[in-house]
């Protein structure tokens, strides 16, 4: 066989060799290419990730739905909704099927946090409470610490854009924060009441941050209370044996309102055992629970008349945790007993090795 010019034409077959044998590398590159997307493809479908930064469907509220990471970490009673992006992002989480305006609590992380996996318990507690919650991620990863990401501005953005997206009762309002969240919770109130957002009527302030932990300079400086509503009532939690930020931004926050009437304002000292950690709050033990969570929820009825929701799901995983704590208690007597030489016999009910598990009930 000749080509149209009259030389001889290689078989196709041994040309075809020669032309992969040359381009091989590119073979091989183009090849795990279409792997990874077949293989992207099918753990997508699957439901193993999410290429796109929104979960669909969208929530019964009209708002896209958190991308799949965060809304695993949410009980699955609860919708969850974001607006925004990078550090405006803002999540919404409110229980299914609430349609009518809620109270609404916005809850402030702390610095380099700007996630709902490590706060779902808390989170979920207050949706399932009846309440709307407001995340705002102030940040964006990587987190920068020279001013180039404006904490205030973004979570002043964030919220603005959740209230435009979902109705709350603006009239009953409150703000938490932990760390750096602690220190904007207090900014929120103090700054928030000449610009278009909800009022807070309630800040519950732990553990505020206004400093990286052992360094002198203020990342967020204390702003002037002046714009302060007046009926706001300021709860600022210190401990002694915090070492990332001590007690000296809540004292301030307490000082700095002492024109206050006393029933407004409050400095409150943990001293529990193993609750004196920076990062105390975010635990889900019984003890941190009657610390922290408790205290809130009353402030959230005695200040600002909200009648909660029985939180069902609380309610099963503290009974839980009490049978487990029992059972041990139960248990180290008989062995201490044992050990001391007396006739012991092993008490009843379940034994510590088999009682259900708090962690792995899910309690909040």
């Amino acid at each position: 066989m000749t080509t149209p010019y009259g030389l001889p034409r290689e078989p196709r077959l041994r040309a075809l060799r020669y032309w992969m044998r040359e381009r091989r590398l590119m073979l091989l590159g183009w090849l795990v290419v279409v792997l990874v997307i077949v293989g992207a493809l099918t753990a997508w479908q699957a439901g193993a990730v999410n290429p796109s930064p929104l979960a669909q469907p969208p929530t019964s509220f009209g708002i896209p739905g958190a991308n799949l990471y965060e809304k695993g970490a949410i009980d699955p009673s609860l919708e969850v909704g974001a607006v925004g992006k990078d550090e405006t992002r803002t999540y919404i989480i409110k229980a299914k099927g609430a349609h009518d305006p809620q109270p609404a609590v916005i809850f402030l992380h702390g610095f380099g946090s700007s996630f709902l996996a490590g706060y779902e318990p808390w989170i979920s507690h207050l949706a399932r409470e009846g309440l709307t919650v407001i995340f705002p991620a102030w940040q964006a990863p990587p987190y920068p610490t020279d001013g180039s990401q404006n904490p205030r501005a973004n979570m002043f953005e964030g919220v603005k854009l959740a209230v435009d997206a979902v109705r709350i009762q603006q009239d009953r309002v409150a703000v938490i924060g932990t760390s750096a969240g602690g220190a904007l919770a207090f900014d929120y109130a103090a700054l928030g009441s000449k610009l278009p957002v909800p009022q807070a009527k309630l800040v519950y302030s732990i553990y505020p941050g206004r400093a990286l932990p052992g360094e002198s300079e203020i990342l967020l400086p204390l702003p002037p209370v002046g714009n302060l509503p007046e009926n706001t009532r300021v709860i600022s939690l210190v401990s002694r044996k915090d070492r990332d930020v001590g007690t000296r931004f809540g004292k301030e926050q307490y000082e700095i309102l002492r024109s206050r009437p006393d029933a407004l304002r409050a400095l409150v000292y943990v001293t529990e055992k193993g609750l004196g950690d920076h990062y105390a709050p975010g635990d889900t033990t019984q003890a941190a629970r009657r610390v922290f969570w408790r205290p809130f929820d009353a402030e959230l009825t005695n200040h600002l008349g909200i009648q909660l929701k029985p939180d069902t799901a609380l309610v099963a995983a503290t009974r839980a945790q009490n049978a487990v704590s029992d059972a041990i208690e139960r248990d180290s007597i008989f062995r201490k007993k044992v050990y001391e030489g007396e006739d012991a016999k092993r008490p009843g009910g379940a034994d510590a090795d088999t009682a259900p598990n708090p962690d792995v009930i899910g309690s909040p």
